[in-house]
Formats: structure tokens, C-alpha cells, sequence
């Protein structure tokens, strides 16, 4: 099945191409250097735990590069997919629905510490593990 003109403009459109700055450090002789390098190439998202602490990138050869996000200096951003780009609207939507959700939790908190400390007023007047 041959791919509509759509299809291989949104495929072009849709990738995060990068520079990305980084070091690493070596050792010679009981001393570390940091040596610096670059690497450019396409944004990988990849789909598990680990790869938050990572900016991964395929490199024009097609190998994938994982760089720990503490290495990284700089990213110089050659192309962003316009629906990557947040308006001033959607962050401070997306900023309120993060407090929602801080007040939500911190009631959540008051409700549990309030039950503790009830539990262990009831211990401690005998009230609660006796059998009578």
C-alpha cells in the first residue's frame, strides 16, 4: 500500500532533530579529564522506567546514543514539531492542574496523618488490640 503525500509530510514534520553537547570524563594516570563531544542526530522517546534519566538520539548512521541527562551541557534544536511548541494557555492550564493536584494530595496527607494519630490515641488508652 503506497503512503498518502499526508503521511510522508507529517513523518518529516514530526521529528525533533537535535545537537546535543556533552562530556565524559576518563581517567589516565589517576587523573579524570572530561573530554567533550557532540552528537546530532533525531530525539528517541523510548517506553521504559530508565529512559527518563536519558536523552537518547539515533545518529545519521542509524545507531542509538543514550546520554545521561547529567552529562549534558547544550541542545541545539534543528526542527520541533509545532504541536510540541506549548502555548502560553496550555502551560498555565497545565500549571493549575498541577496544583489541583498538590491540594488534592495534601488533603489526602491531612486525612491519613488525622486517622494515625487517632489510631494511636486509642492505643494508647488500651482501646484498640485487647480482646475482651
Amino acid at each position: 500500500m503506497e503512503e498518502s503525500e499526508t503521511m510522508k509530510s507529517w513523518k518529516k514534520e514530526n521529528k525533533i532533530m537535535m545537537k546535543v553537547n556533552y562530556y565524559t570524563s576518563e581517567t589516565h594516570d589517576n587523573n579524570e579529564s572530561f573530554v567533550e563531544h557532540w552528537l546530532e542526530g533525531q530525539r528517541i522517546f523510548l517506553n521504559f522506567p530508565d529512559a527518563v534519566e536519558f536523552i537518547t538520539v539515533m545518529d545519521k548512521s542509524g545507531e542509538y546514543h543514550s546520554i545521561a541527562k547529567r552529562n549534558v551541557n547544550r541542545i541545539v534544536y534543528k526542527t520541533i514539531p509545532k504541536e510540541f511548541v506549548l502555548s502560553e494557555k496550555t502551560t498555565m492550564e497545565s500549571a493549575k492542574l498541577r496544583m489541583d493536584m498538590l491540594e488534592l494530595d495534601l488533603v489526602n496527607q491531612r486525612k491519613h496523618l488525622t486517622q494515625e494519630t487517632a489510631v494511636e490515641n486509642l492505643k494508647d488508652n488500651g482501646e484498640v488490640g485487647s480482646v475482651r
